[in-house]
């Protein structure tokens, strides 16, 4: 195997890049706060696709580095599930009790009646 084998063209520069199978390359996505409401202890609603309702909930853990939370359900405190920041909101498996608005949410509305 040669060393053009494993890196690629030479630019003009004279500098060497190493080529990377597509799988590699990802597309970096801008990473939003979580919303304002989603505190340890705070009260939620998981949506269930099983049984087509929301469950309350309690959030027990905030992960900010894996970007995911942790809650247990009001109803059986053993029971618990993980889900990744990207999963919560009015339309995600874990959604603000209701009454409640994601600070977006909140800051359209506020917008809309101006």
């Amino acid at each position: 195997m040669s060393n053009q084998d494993i890196l690629g063209d030479t630019p003009a520069d004279g500098a060497l890049r190493e080529k990377q199978p597509s799988s590699v390359i990802q597309t970096v996505h801008a990473r939003e706060p979580p919303p304002s409401w989603l505190v340890v202890g705070a009260k939620a609603r998981w949506w269930s696709e099983s049984q087509q309702s929301h469950l309350g909930v309690v959030v027990t853990s905030v992960d900010m580095v894996r970007r995911r939370a942790v809650v247990h359900f009001e109803a059986d405190r053993n029971s618990w599930k993980t889900v990744a920041f990207t999963h919560i909101g009015a339309r995600g498996l874990l959604r603000p009790r209701a009454g409640r608005q994601t600070s977006v949410a909140a800051a359209a509305a506020a917008a809309a009646c101006a």
